[in-house]
């Protein structure tokens, strides 16, 4: 029989979990103070809760640049090195 392995689900970068981690209760918390802006109709709360909006995309963006790079180069999924790196150097 063949052995049995995932190696390309493996992610090569260390900080995927944090980040996800971190976009996670980013975003939660931006819900939580649009939720309480809207119902107290406190602009303060909702205006923080758009600064989080943008935390988050930028979290999101991270994540997203780092689940690119550890795709393997083909045909579907090139995106060119320098590309990719400066993206992610502008999130």
């Amino acid at each position: 029989m063949t052995e049995h392995a995932h190696a390309a689900i493996v992610s090569r970068s260390p900080y995927k979990r944090g980040l996800l981690i971190a976009l996670a209760i980013t975003t939660t918390i931006m819900v939580a103070e649009a939720i309480g802006g809207i119902v107290s109709n406190s602009l303060a709360l909702l205006g923080d809760a758009g600064h989080m909006l943008t935390d988050s995309m930028a979290l999101g963006h991270t994540t997203l640049q780092l689940e690119c790079e550890s795709c393997e180069s083909s045909p579907v999924c090139d995106l060119g090195e320098l590309r990719k790196e400066s993206q992610t150097a502008e999130s």
